[in-house]
């Protein structure tokens, strides 16, 4: 009944932000020139982790909760239904990877070593990657985190190359990617299978390198690959075996960078002889920057959203914004649903209540 609750209300949500025709920008902290911050990823809920002047934070609406480790600093790289959150901590010259629940960190082995996480699934599962002090590790190689338990996984090219793992779906499929060779030339998006950790090889458009950055529960993976005969990075899913390339938008190179349950993606775009980037979503193979809800204002103050980092399923989605001349700053971008599709978002949202209430009566 669980399951059949929330395909209700993606269904219903995907109806809504498909009437959508416009998104709100919220300033996640001021457009001013104050202290740099990063919003990296958003969950169900609209709660939002990120960095705000090198602390892991937790947006909740209008609470904002520190994410502290024996005053060090610290990064949240992703969030799950629950609120917790996977991400780092620089102690030093090393990095430890790190979960936080409720506010508190989790120490994840191994320790002494180099380690990040970088994805977490609604269990409590951890992705990312460590360096060289687990058994049978021989390089900086992708990590999964169950608990308290590190497996190291598998890596192209006999398991003795570096590798990471970025994402985690609530399926337990993990994606990311792994060198080819011991140079690094050539790198590879990759899978992991849920349980037995079967790496599979995802391929490239013809060039020599791709990458996997984000996975949603019906296993669909983004990312990014190279075509042949130029560098250019191209924006791409996976669908099991089939590679689809989303393209560049107006622009030569793209990268995606998260993806919902909906099958909206999210990224950016570039001109590969510009430093500046497009924040930009995906709807199928339509490409929008989404500058274009950029206000007037903040366009004539030489703000770009540039890069947009991960969206949840009513499509709210959240990325960093520059201007060239301050440090970057978090955004959120929330769709406002034309009437129709907001009628029926509601009527979706009450027939679960309705559900709930039947299941509590029962």
């Amino acid at each position: 009944m669980a399951t059949l609750t929330v395909a209700i209300l993606v269904a219903f949500a995907s109806s809504a932000t498909a009437a959508t025709s416009q998104y709100s920008l919220s300033q996640l902290t001021p457009f001013n020139g104050g202290a740099g911050s990063s919003a990296t990823s958003i969950n169900r809920a609209g709660q939002i982790t990120g960095n705000i002047d090198g602390q892991a934070v937790i947006w909740s609406g209008s609470t904002l909760t520190y994410l502290n480790w024996g005053g060090a600093p610290t990064n949240g790289n992703a969030i799950n239904d629950l609120g917790q959150v996977a991400g780092n901590a620089q102690f030093g010259s090393v990095s430890k990877a790190a979960r936080w629940a409720g506010g508190q960190p989790s120490d994840l082995p191994p320790t002494g070593t180099d380690s990040m996480a970088f994805g977490i699934n609604h269990a409590g599962t951890v992705v990312g990657y460590a360096s060289g002090s687990l058994p049978g590790q021989i390089a900086t190689q992708a990590i999964v985190w169950s608990g308290a338990q590190a497996t190291v996984l598998a890596s192209l090219s006999g398991g003795k190359n570096t590798s990471e793992a970025i994402a985690i779906n609530n399926a337990g499929m993990i994606v990311g990617g792994s060198f080819v060779n011991s140079s690094g030339s050539m790198r590879h998006a990759v899978s992991w299978s849920a349980g037995a950790g079967t790496i599979t090889d995802l391929g490239t458009l013809g060039g020599p390198n791709s990458w996997a950055t984000a996975i949603n529960d019906a296993g669909v993976i983004a990312g990014w690959a190279s075509i042949s005969g130029n560098l250019a990075n191209h924006a791409v899913l996976w669908n099991g075996a089939a590679l689809h390339d989303l393209g560049t938008g107006s622009m030569d190179s793209a990268v995606a960078t998260g993806i919902n349950n909906v099958g909206q993606t999210v990224g950016y775009t570039r001109n590969t002889a510009s430093t500046i980037y497009h924040a930009t979503l995906w709807n199928g193979d339509t490409a929008v920057d989404l500058n274009s809800y950029l206000s007037p204002e903040l366009a004539s103050e030489g703000w770009v959203l540039q890069r947009a980092t991960g969206i949840n399923d009513l499509g709210q989605i959240v990325g960093i914004a520059s201007n060239g001349r301050f440090a970057s700053q978090a955004f959120l971008l929330s769709p406002v649903p034309e009437a129709d599709g907001y009628a029926m978002l509601l009527a979706g949202l009450g027939l679960v209540g309705w559900m709930a209430r039947r299941r509590k009566a029962a």
